[in-house]
């Protein structure tokens, strides 16, 4: 009875016999990615004017930049889609002295508005743009172009991107010679949408301009369990 009693208690302590060895792991980053065409525009454009005085530069911007707000009204852009940017009046030097000694002089001011405006119609973004310039935009700052609902794209880019982590887990797995076990762990790293390098010309109306494709991306981690290879019968 001492011997059994002895032995049951020495298999029950730990440390004596080496525990079941951890199994592999393989972490795959991997990315998916979704081509769209946009269906929104923010246009930022802007007045620019110079007059000999501040006041004079900052009075002759306004009566243009009311112009272009009334452009504006008439072809039903909603003054809830346009925001001011910037606004600033500064001098203009005169960089040329008659001597070494003489003051720097100011030779004019310099007004800027600048305005952004959100477009939900791409093929009136043509129009709009013509319309503006003819009402006294002298500055074009760009085009953004975006999506207003961009979540089905993202859903599907990350359905891709776990299927390509799967793709690629499994065959690295089968060249090491062993099997793929199950997901231990998946996280999302970041999401971005880019303009695309391929750009197609849309034909508008006004302004020519060309709105390209979008690419919503999602990239993840996985981490995946493997396993010794299966035994031949």
């Amino acid at each position: 009875m001492h011997r059994v009693l002895i032995l049951s208690v020495l298999f029950s302590l730990p440390g004596l016999f080496p525990a079941q060895a951890e199994p592999g792991i393989i972490t795959i980053e991997s990315t998916g990615s979704v081509s769209i065409r946009p269906d929104q525009a923010t246009i930022t454009v802007g007045v620019e004017v110079d007059a000999a005085t501040a006041e004079a530069a900052l009075r002759d911007n306004s009566i243009n930049m009311a112009a272009l707000f009334a452009v504006l009204d008439k072809m039903q852009v909603p003054r809830e889609a346009l925001r001011t940017t910037q606004l600033s009046v500064y001098p203009r030097w005169d960089n040329r002295r008659n001597s070494l000694d003489g003051p720097l002089e100011v030779i004019a001011f310099v007004a800027t508005n600048t305005l952004e405006i959100h477009i939900d119609d791409l093929e009136r973004l043509g129009t709009i743009l013509d319309a503006l310039i003819d009402a006294g935009a002298n500055r074009i700052h760009g085009v953004q172009f975006g999506v207003g609902n961009p979540q089905p794209s993202l859903d599907e880019a990350r359905r891709r991107a776990v299927a390509e982590a799967n793709r690629r887990a499994a065959l690295y797995a089968e060249a090491a010679g062993l099997t793929l076990g199950a997901i231990r762990s998946l996280s999302e790293s970041g999401r971005v949408a880019l303009p695309a390098l391929k750009m197609e010309a849309m034909a508008l109306e006004g302004v020519p301009v060309a709105e390209g494709s979008l690419t919503i991306s999602a990239t993840i981690t996985v981490t995946y369990g493997l396993g010794a290879a299966p035994e031949n019968d």
